[in-house]
């Protein structure tokens, strides 16, 4: 691989990270698009030079319109005729989903088992808080 597809893969990466810590409805959405972009980008860096040029063009505009444009557009439609304002709360809060982000970007899911189940236990890495009354 040269050095565009690492850079690119890296800012796949990235985005998926913004994408788990990310609080705004509307910002992930706009990640999510940017991040459809990059991939249709990436199959076109990929496949520089090969044969079927045309067909990788078809399938970098494919990808680029329909992760790209089509299912933001939708999502935002369905933000806007259900009226959602809220941010999004997660379950087991900001920092854990992070570390269980990362150790499966590493190819650990087993730790990230131990790190949800006890996230779930602890009353300081949940984002739901308790009853005043």
């Amino acid at each position: 691989m040269n050095r565009w597809t690492d850079s690119l893969f890296i800012l796949v990466v990235i985005i998926d990270f913004f994408l788990l810590a990310a609080s705004r409805l509307r910002a992930m959405i706009r990640a999510a698009a940017a991040q459809g972009a990059l991939l249709s980008l990436l199959a076109l860096v990929l496949a520089w030079g090969e044969a079927q040029v045309g067909h990788t063009i078809a399938l970098a505009a494919g990808a680029l319109v329909v992760k790209g444009a089509l299912i933001p557009w939708l999502l935002y439609w369905a933000i806007h005729e259900a009226s959602i304002r809220r941010e999004v709360e997660p379950i087991v809060g900001f920092v854990p989903s992070l570390v269980g982000g990362s150790d499966v970007s590493a190819g650990r899911p087993k730790g990230t088992r131990r790190v949800f189940s006890a996230c779930r236990l602890s009353p300081y890495f949940s984002n739901r808080r308790k009853s005043t009354r």
